[in-house]
């Protein structure tokens, strides 16, 4: 799955900084080995933490209570709800939080796949 990056081992802010480049859309879900979603992590995150000097500590950085949507919520409705609070993606989970899924709000394969 893409814009996801495994919690272990000693991950430093730029490795961190490395996959969010590398994935190239501003977002990643941090997820534990069992993919157990741990929070996201957004270039936002990323500026912050270098304006206020906090690079030390990723945990820090990672939002640890990011809006998801649930896995059993139709992908349609998710994005629709992603044009309601302005934002182009979320991580979708299980009723255990497992990251099933990130709905993106310009993938328009899922729109046409279901719409048509």
């Amino acid at each position: 799955m893409k814009n996801v990056l495994i919690l272990e081992g000693n991950i430093g802010f730029y490795d961190l900084l490395k996959k969010l480049d590398e994935e190239g859309n501003g977002f990643l879900a941090i997820v534990d080995r069992a993919y157990k979603l741990i929070g996201i992590v957004t270039d936002g995150d990323i500026r912050r933490s270098i304006l206020n000097k906090q690079t030390d500590d990723i945990n820090r950085i990672i939002n640890h209570q990011p809006l998801t949507a649930s896995s059993e919520t139709d992908r349609y409705e998710i994005q629709q709800y992603l044009k309601c609070i302005h934002r182009r993606q979320i991580p979708v989970v299980n009723r255990d939080n497992i990251l099933v899924d990130i709905v993106y709000l310009d993938d328009h394969e899922s729109f046409y796949s279901e719409n048509f």
